[in-house]
């Protein structure tokens, strides 16, 4: 798993975050956003719980999650995965070095539809502002509680497929890491980093010892949170 060698790499982004000898530890902030007739469905041991899967993944790089406030709303139009900025602007709280995360009922229910999405990295966030507010108020990452240990999954992807890891794949993104997968491509740039193998496209299921891109070295890296595999190694 490589969900943090970009980050390392990487200048652009919190660039404030130079990991000290100790380790780095990101102030995280757990945002539940209920429908209502969802009301209730996330619980305290479900969010313990994924804090701990991302803590045990993260763990051998030297980074820990630490919780400094946890938020609940009711309101069915907010738990969708629509009116992004208008929960950030109501509900983000902590710097840009500072994790947020929406976990939203809605994005349970729909078929197709997106079970997270998370904002990438700018330089500047400040001047990378959208309407003259700062970008850094729209930095966060939204799951849906169906991919939470404990949680029952989405309909269109069974519980198997997902090991509680959807979570670890946005985090991701928030350091900077794409999809391995980028660009759909055996020749092109993949995620930017030299030694992920080149895949052709979304792994899909369990593929062990698929090789989409033959030409290329290494077999499709399926255990990288960065790839959509199952995880159900």
């Amino acid at each position: 798993m490589r969900t943090t060698q970009r980050a390392e790499q990487s200048t652009g982004k919190r660039s404030s975050l130079s990991r000290p000898a100790e380790g780095l530890r990101i102030s995280t902030y757990l945002h539940v956003v209920e429908s209502e007739d969802k009301a209730g469905f996330v619980t305290g041991k479900m969010l313990e719980g994924q804090i701990k899967v991302l803590n045990e993944t993260f763990a051998p790089h030297g980074i820990q999650f630490v919780v400094k406030n946890v938020t609940h709303t009711l309101d069915t139009k907010w738990a969708s995965a629509t009116r992004l900025r208008e929960k950030d602007l109501a509900l983000r709280q902590g710097n840009y070095e500072e994790l947020n995360i929406y976990f939203e009922t809605g994005l349970m229910t729909t078929e197709g539809s997106v079970i997270g999405i998370c904002s990438l990295p700018v330089e500047d966030p400040v001047n990378t502002g959208i309407n003259g507010t700062s970008w850094a108020i729209y930095d966060s990452c939204h799951v849906s509680p169906g991919t939470m240990p404990g949680g029952p999954g989405v309909p269109w992807i069974s519980r198997d497929d997902d090991k509680d890891k959807t979570t670890t794949h946005e985090v991701g993104h928030w350091f900077g890491l794409f999809q391995t997968f980028g660009g759909y491509s055996c020749t092109g740039d993949g995620d930017f980093i030299d030694d992920t193998p080149a895949i052709l496209e979304a792994s899909v299921g369990c593929p062990k010892g698929e090789d989409s891109c033959p030409d290329q070295p290494g077999l499709d890296p399926i255990h990288n949170d960065m790839d959509c595999s199952s995880h159900d190694w």
